[in-house]
């Protein structure tokens, strides 16, 4: 069965090359068809099932709390750069006694605050790349989300 559906697509392809209706033919009797195996046919085509089943909801959910921790870990190391802490003391206070050696004697700050805001961007970036591929998990494992109107 599945050789003579192919067999026929190709002889579609051939005609196509010769008839121009044939396009117009397939597009009024596939795509607009109300017929409903139809439509899930076309369905089969556009949106392969997933390898992954139930897996992926499982994925999703860890990606979530994943991506929950790097935010918060990222907005936390981008405070110090975005309020402005522009004293080595202040971004000590916020960071911690370990790096009060280094800054204050070594004269390092900008490398510190050059640092922080590389790792908070890091962070930032990793969360909203792990929350896109939840989404996509989600949408694999056949769940869907709408948002209300109230």
């Amino acid at each position: 069965m599945m050789d003579e559906v192919i067999l026929g697509i190709k002889g579609l392809m051939l005609l196509k090359q010769s008839d121009i209706q044939i396009q117009t033919l397939l597009h009024e009797r596939l795509i607009n068809s109300h017929d409903e195996e139809i439509k899930g046919f076309l369905g089969l085509l556009t949106n392969p099932p997933s390898k992954r089943g139930r897996g992926s909801l499982g994925t999703a959910v860890g990606e979530m709390l994943l991506a929950a921790v790097l935010i918060l870990a990222g907005v936390a190391t981008i405070a110090p750069v975005v309020i402005g802490l522009n004293t080595p003391q202040a971004l000590i206070q916020y960071i911690g006694q370990l790096t009060v050696t280094v800054v204050s004697q070594q004269g390092l700050y900008f490398v510190v605050e050059l640092v922080d805001l590389i790792l908070s961007i890091a962070l930032l970036t990793a969360a909203f790349y792990a929350l896109r591929r939840a989404a996509q998990d989600l949408k694999d494992a056949g769940v869907s989300v709408a948002l209300s109107e109230n």
